[in-house]
């Protein structure tokens, strides 16, 4: 593999850095503290409830990542953020412009093709996507469980709710750059501050990243067939008018990222999973772009809050799909979504009421263009090269009406019950050219979606530190149209009611806090993905189940030292499941591990020195629904050491640095014959070392 003469440097770096630390510890003066140590779980406010909220007295299973751990650990993109959270698992497809990576949460999984069930919104924003770049943020809130009261649709399994830094009042400014194996390098910076004090605010955050990549093509014997760069930007103004109780901000976001190599799955029996044998090392792109304005005015007792989108994604992929040396498949596809929404919400804000309530209207339109072309050579059976292109239009119209209020009496019991109403309107118009095999058609195609969403929850203040609670939620998955096989034909919408027991805890005066919740999901009308000769559907088959738990624990046992565990376990199988070939039932549900396991840890010493470790380890999950394939349990180890001061960072680091090989995604190929592997998959990243420094003024 590439690089490993570096690799070993950095390495050997880093473990004389963490056999050194200890001795300047021993004479560091333990009464200065860093103000980063003064962090504890109980003071994280989270806003996921669309209302400002202590994390420890939600009742539900809520995991909070803030700014200080988003550093320390390297959370940089969405795949960090589900690699340290229990019973989430990101299935990644391809590159970050290809759109179809997907999430899977306590067992209710996604899939290429169809909705999404975990719900993604940066600033109360919904994004289509969950390929993108976290840039600049104050937290990230992990709500896991249906959603659907709140949030409505596509919030099956639950939400990521993204909080970005606001505008500052006072000039601040940041730079930093990484750089790593594979010729990875990274820049950012930032700047906030008033254009007119105390009235018009306004905060720019900017990225520019890039690596050769990390898979090698032995066909032409290129290194570099998964290079790529982007750039991502940010750009806030904050108009408050503290006087007249109004707050008004206008954000504008965008990413740009192009690879010209697509060329990520090799056969699951290379001796090297990082080395394909391509003849088309594909490409790929992605331009999205955002605009929103939220407004919000304070009455006496209550707030009423306006957000209002417009999101622009256009992603392209051209790819091998034979995964060969051979020039027999290729599939291109351009995704063109355009979505706009508003949202009304009126809130309480009386904390000191025993009734808190929220009431809210959401309404969206989106358009999403598709267009497929599947090359198919067939000149060595006298037909030269074929294209079939399908080509689809669906307009999507919804709105919904919501509604949640809490009652506390005796200031230690808590009712809580909420409901909503979504409708969809979606229509498609789709056209199929089947390159003079079959006859070519076109027609339309529309349908309603509607879900009630109800929620009920109890929580118990048994004593200031310690709250059970039980929770019932149902979500739903939105349905919608076949756009590759079966182009036009509708599949229902799926829906899951969650049964959830917890109980949040502080000890030892805020040093600890434990948190344990277990479930218990009926999955009903099941959207399956069914894969084929490199193209798709989905269909409705049957029901599944899902119980299991999770427990987080934070600590800080001694000054400087902070400790992060988690533990996930989920037993999840379909009920019914036939497809009319073969019976699932009874199978384990595909892209769930079993368990999911951390243990992080930070070590901030006096003098300067961080030292950091992270250690993750996922269960067996199978990837076919007939559990024939799969993918085996694994541990990934991360490590950090660096100097602290003042204004001034400079860290050397290495992720996965015991080089485990493991797979994001495997796949069935087009048949191709001759013995080849009936499965590819896409390899996970290997052992990659590197450093960064950040300037804070």
């Amino acid at each position: 593999m590439k690089e490993h003469r570096l690799s070993r440097y950095i390495l050997s770096f880093l473990f004389l850095c963490l056999a050194a630390a200890p001795a300047h510890s021993l004479a560091a003066d333990q009464e200065s503290q860093n103000a980063k140590n003064e962090f504890t779980l109980e003071g994280i406010k989270v806003t996921a409830n669309k209302r400002e909220q202590s994390l420890q007295k939600v009742p539900s299973s809520v995991s909070a990542i803030d700014s200080i751990h988003i550093d320390d650990y390297r959370i940089e993109t969405m795949e960090d953020i589900f690699e340290n959270l229990p019973n989430i698992n990101f299935v990644k497809t391809g590159p970050a412009a290809s759109m179809t990576s997907f999430a899977s949460v306590r067992g209710i999984s996604s899939s290429m093709g169809g909705s999404p069930v975990l719900g993604l919104y940066v600033d109360d924003i919904y994004y289509s996507s969950l390929d993108m770049s976290l840039l600049d943020l104050e937290r990230v809130e992990v709500l896991r469980g249906p959603q659907g009261t709140l949030y409505g649709r596509n919030t099956e399994a639950g939400v990521i709710n993204i909080v970005t830094k606001q505008p500052t009042n006072t000039y601040e400014g940041k730079l930093a750059a990484d750089y790593g194996s594979f010729n990875a390098y990274g820049v950012k910076g930032m700047v906030s501050g008033p254009l007119v004090y105390d009235k018009v605010l306004m905060r720019l955050t900017g990225s520019y990243k890039g690596s050769d990549g990390y898979i090698n093509n032995s066909f032409d014997d290129d290194d570099n067939v998964n290079a790529h760069r982007e750039i991502d930007f940010r750009g806030k103004i904050a108009m408050p008018v503290r006087d007249k109780g109004l707050n008004m901000s206008l954000t504008v976001d965008g990413q740009n990222y192009k690879s010209d190599g697509y060329a990520d799955y090799s056969d699951l029996d290379n001796s090297d999973p990082y080395e394909v044998n391509v003849d088309f090392p594909g490409k790929t792109s992605r331009d999205a772009y955002g605009l929103s304005l939220r407004a919000s005015y304070d009455f006496d007792s209550m707030a009423l809050t306006s957000i209002t989108s417009y999101r622009d994604e256009v992603n392209q992929n051209d790819n091998d799909i034979d995964f060969t040396s051979v020039d027999y498949a290729r599939l291109y596809l351009d995704h063109d979504v355009n979505t706009y929404s508003q949202e009304l919400r009126l809130t309480s804000t009386d904390a000191a009421s025993p009734l808190q309530w929220q009431v809210g209207a959401y309404g969206f339109f989106e358009k999403f263009d598709r267009n497929y072309i599947s090359r198919m050579n067939m000149t060595p059976m006298g037909m030269g090269v074929m294209n079939f292109v399908s080509d689809s239009q669906t307009d999507s119209t919804g709105g919904a009406l919501f509604t949640e209020g809490s009652y506390t009496l005796w200031d230690k019991l808590t009712l809580t019950a909420g409901l909503r109403y979504d409708h969809i309107y979606r229509e498609i118009d789709y056209s199929m050219d089947n390159a003079g095999m079959m006859p070519n058609y076109s027609g339309s195609n529309s349908k309603s979606f509607d879900a009630w969403l109800p929620k009920l929850s109890v929580s118990y203040q048994l004593t200031p530190n310690i709250m059970p609670y039980a929770t019932i939620s149902r979500g739903f998955r939105e349905g919608g149209f076949n756009v590759k096989e079966r182009l036009g034909e509708a599949f229902k919408s799926e829906f899951a009611w969650n049964y959830e027991l917890g109980v949040k805890t502080t000890w030892l005066e805020n040093r600890l806090t434990a948190n344990l919740a277990a479930f218990y999901i009926d999955w009903k009308d099941r959207q399956v993905e069914i894969i084929n000769a490199g193209t798709f559907m989905i269909d409705n088959a049957g029901d599944a189940t899902s119980a299991g738990f999770e427990l987080e624990v934070s600590a800080r046992p001694m000054e400087g030292l902070e400790l992060v565990a988690s533990l996930g376990y989920i037993d999840a199988e379909y009920d019914s499941y036939d497809n009319g070939v073969e019976d699932f039932s009874g199978n384990t549900v595909i892209n769930t591990p079993e368990y999911t396991a951390r243990l992080g840890a930070t070590y901030r010493f006096t003098n300067g020195i961080f030292l950091g470790g992270n250690y993750r380890h996922y269960g067996k999950s199978y990837t076919d629904p007939a559990n024939t394939e799969s993918q085996s349990d694994y541990g990934l180890m991360d490590v950090k050491v660096g100097y602290e001061k003042d204004h001034f960072s400079v860290y050397a680091w290495g992720a996965n640095i015991f080089d485990t090989e493991y797979y994001t995604r495997k796949v069935p190929r087009a048949s191709m014959g001759g013995g080849l592997a009936e499965y590819v998959g896409r390899p996970g990243s290997p052992a990659t070392v590197g450093v960064s420094f950040a300037l804070d003024f």
